[in-house]
């Protein structure tokens, strides 16, 4: 029983010792949840101080924004709450660059341009003062003026009525002066009738000498034309007529000799047309080429035969219209010649014994010609159209004066030459 009681006393002790602990942690845990609240709560009223401070800073920092935009301008004017539009600023900033050439592309505020534009303001004020002084200054000349123009005005009034005096009085001089002329004209129109008559009595005479003079031109011109029907025998069908003749041939050799020689001026190279038959039926038999001269016979080469049949004989004649075996001839040149030049064939003509006149003239014997024209023979300009040989003045007088004309490519032919 005792023993009973003892165990009982020491588990009412543990339970009491049990519910002392427990009834000390949770006073612990009490103390400890009560510190953590405390904090919570400090943290809390520091963080609704730290926003209300913050709710101010903003509420300043739009106060700012908003005195800025205001005084910036560029903003809603409607909106509660205005701020300015900083592209429409900077737009405005480039705007100001460009009308005042003294603000830079360094000056990217408008702290910094305000002067700037301040200066070009005052600078400006400056010279509209200094126009506007100017002006005045004109407006006071231009009345100086307008009163010297007014005097001036009234000077000229005077001038042209004394003027309109001095017309009349000289108008009534000239009428004087007039009446003297007319009394002089009168004078000069009898010594001008005189000096008609004088003048129709020299026309009469100059025409009677004019006419005395035609009629010994209209002489003149016959005898002319009578000396060169005379002369007829150095162009024309006598020019066709034999220079030589055949006197041997050698039908192996293709050579024959003629009767002419160096004494009637016959030079190597010259040709000539071997003819045969009877007199009024002549025919050609081929060509023949001096290529040896000796004082009265040369000897030719036979080439360019018409008929082989026919060969060229003793007795058959040959004929060079252009050959000459006495005398020097005289020839005028027409038209271009695109192989030679005036002096290279002057040149080898005078070894021919042809000399080459300017003009057609009584004592022209034939007419050179040429191909076409294509300068002026004066001017030697370019011509539009080629002109044609038959149009040259030259050309008309050798046909009116009868003179042979010989086309270049002839010449060639009688008288072999290079070109």
């Amino acid at each position: 029983m005792l023993r009973s009681n003892r165990g009982a006393a020491r588990v009412s002790a543990v339970w009491m010792i049990s519910v002392g602990v427990v009834a000390l942690v949770a006073l612990a845990f009490a103390f400890i949840s009560q510190s953590d609240q405390k904090k919570e709560v400090d943290r809390a009223l520091a963080a609704d101080a730290a926003k209300v401070e913050a709710e101010a800073r903003a509420d300043a920092l739009n106060e700012k924004k908003r005195e800025l935009s205001t005084t910036l301008g560029w903003y809603d004017r409607e909106s509660a709450d205005p701020e300015s539009d900083v592209e429409m600023a900077r737009r405005a900033l480039g705007d100001l660059r460009t009308t005042f050439p003294d603000i830079q592309d360094t000056d990217t505020d408008f702290e910094t341009v305000l002067p700037k534009i301040v200066a070009a303001y005052n600078a400006r004020g400056t010279t509209i003062s200094t126009l506007e002084a100017r002006v005045k200054s004109l407006e006071a000349e231009i009345a100086a003026a307008q009163k010297a123009v007014a005097d001036i005005q009234r000077t000229k009034d005077q001038t042209i009525a004394q003027l309109r005096q001095e017309i009349a009085d000289e108008k009534q001089s000239a009428a004087q002066r007039q009446s003297e002329l007319e009394d002089r004209i009168n004078g000069v129109q009898e010594q001008l009738a005189d000096r008609d008559a004088q003048l129709r009595s020299l026309r009469a005479e100059v025409a009677e000498k004019e006419r005395a003079w035609e009629k010994e031109r209209q002489i003149a011109q016959a005898r002319i034309l009578n000396l060169t029907s005379k002369t007829k025998f150095a162009r024309g069908d006598f020019a066709n007529q034999p220079d030589g003749h055949v006197l041997e041939v050698s039908q192996r050799t293709g050579l024959a000799w003629v009767d002419i020689g160096a004494k009637q001026r016959l030079v190597e190279g010259m040709r000539f047309r071997i003819e045969g038959g009877i007199p009024g039926q002549m025919r050609l038999k081929g060509w023949g080429e001096v290529t040896k001269v000796e004082a009265n016979r040369a000897e030719i080469a036979i080439s360019d035969l018409v008929d082989p049949y026919d060969y060229v004989q003793p007795g058959d004649v040959i004929i060079n219209p252009i050959y000459d075996p006495v005398g020097t001839r005289n020839a005028v040149l027409a038209g271009s010649f695109s192989d030679y030049s005036r002096k290279e064939l002057e040149s080898l003509l005078g070894e021919l014994g042809i000399e080459i006149q300017d003009e057609v003239g009584p004592t022209t014997d034939f007419l050179i010609v040429g191909g076409r024209i294509y300068n002026d023979p004066e001017t030697n300009e370019p011509l539009e159209e080629p002109m044609s040989v038959e149009d040259l003045p030259s050309y008309k007088n050798a046909v009116n004066m009868q003179v042979q004309i010989i086309p270049l490519r002839d010449v060639r032919q009688f008288f072999r030459f290079e070109s």
